[in-house]
């Protein structure tokens, strides 16, 4: 919660580029995201105020009833800095 708080207080942005549902060993119920930019006020004063591209994506996973059970953010075999500057 306290992490979602300061998110929300640094108005963090997400802007999704692709929503995908291709995982032929999970084809119910768990979607990929990919992002095209991400903005907030503390990219802004560390030097990016255009924001910056993430380089990884974002694996979420449902329930039958349709509600989110995980959220899975990484690089997942990528490399370690997940985002490029821009």
């Amino acid at each position: 919660m306290a992490w979602l708080r300061a998110s929300f207080a640094h108005h963090d942005r997400l802007i999704v580029g692709e929503i995908t549902g291709s995982n032929p060993a999970q084809p119910l119920g768990v979607l990929g995201i990919s992002f095209d930019r991400r903005t907030s006020d503390s990219l802004a004063d560390a030097g990016h105020p255009s924001g910056i591209t993430p380089s990884t994506g974002t694996k979420v996973k449902f329930d039958p009833a349709g509600l989110i059970t995980e959220l899975n953010n990484g690089p997942y075999g990528g490399p370690p800095d997940s985002y490029h500057i821009s």
